[in-house]
């Protein structure tokens, strides 16, 4: 059977315990109810722990390398498949820290807090606060949308 993003989300989160960062994306819309369906998992960590988080996953997973992006200018960043046998395509797990994008030839960061994350059912999550301010980074619209009527329905902002 295929593992989902979501068991790779939790099996990562075990992984990586001890070490600072949050998993947000699709996996994150999914965890607050909103109808998605994941097909990889995004994490984003202090730059401190990059390097030792990006080691940890390269034990499980495999690097792939793409081609720059234009406007994602992050100061770190690595795609990685898991290969889990069932399928050819794998799970996409994006690592990100120092996140930043350009936009009009100026560059919007985002600061990631450690501290604004919380575990539950055995996933760090970032908060869905957070995750609106990156959709609107990475001009995502569709995103910010569904994370704007998620908020707009009574939802804690954070």
């Amino acid at each position: 059977m295929q593992q989902t993003a979501r068991e790779l989300a939790k099996q990562l989160s075990e992984l990586l315990a001890g070490t600072e960062f949050g998993i947000g994306g699709s996996c994150l819309l999914q965890q607050l109810g909103i109808d998605v369906t994941p097909r990889d998992v995004d994490i984003i960590c202090s730059e401190a722990d990059y390097s030792i988080i990006h080691q940890q996953l390269a034990t499980l997973l495999t690097p792939i390398t793409l081609p720059t992006h234009p406007e994602y200018c992050s100061r770190f960043f690595q795609r990685f498949i898991s290969q889990d046998g069932a399928s050819d395509e794998g799970i996409g797990v994006d690592l990100m820290a120092g996140v930043a994008v350009k936009r009009q030839g100026d560059k919007q960061y985002f600061k990631f807090e450690p501290s604004r994350t919380e575990l539950q059912h055995g996933i760090r999550w970032m908060l869905a606060a957070d995750w609106l301010v990156l959709y609107q980074m990475f001009n995502r619209p569709q995103r910010v949308l569904q994370l704007t009527q998620y908020f707009a329905l009574g939802k804690a902002f954070d």
